[in-house]
């Protein structure tokens, strides 16, 4: 794509390129009318994120992009990876970000064996 954005029937849906969360080249598209993020591998709802490919640099980087999607006050959040019953709460974004700040305080905590 050109742009960062396209439209359908007059609805304006933006890609934000997320980089490297928990896999390289990473995006979310927010529809600005109905106040609705679809953030894919960004956010999790309910379940353990996967951090295989993750450093504690690039777990840095996702917390500030789930920053920057917290600044947009989404009303519904759609994820990627989460447990079926679980609502689509903006809350979702502030758990992530907790999970990934606890991971790394505990990873400087431990050593491997």
């Amino acid at each position: 794509m050109d742009t960062n954005f396209f439209e359908i029937e007059g609805h304006r849906f933006e890609i934000i390129e997320a980089g490297f969360t928990d896999t390289a080249n990473t995006t979310t598209l927010w529809i600005p009318d109905i106040q609705l993020l679809v953030a894919g591998d960004v956010v999790y709802n309910g379940i353990h994120q996967y951090l295989a490919e993750t450093t504690e640099s690039t777990r840095h980087d996702w917390i500030q992009v789930i920053d920057r999607l917290i600044q947009l006050n989404p009303q519904y959040v759609i994820v990627g990876h989460k447990v079926p019953e679980n609502e689509n709460n903006p809350q979702i974004m502030g758990e992530t970000k907790q999970y990934l700040l606890d991971f790394n305080s505990l990873d400087k905590e431990t050593t491997p064996h």
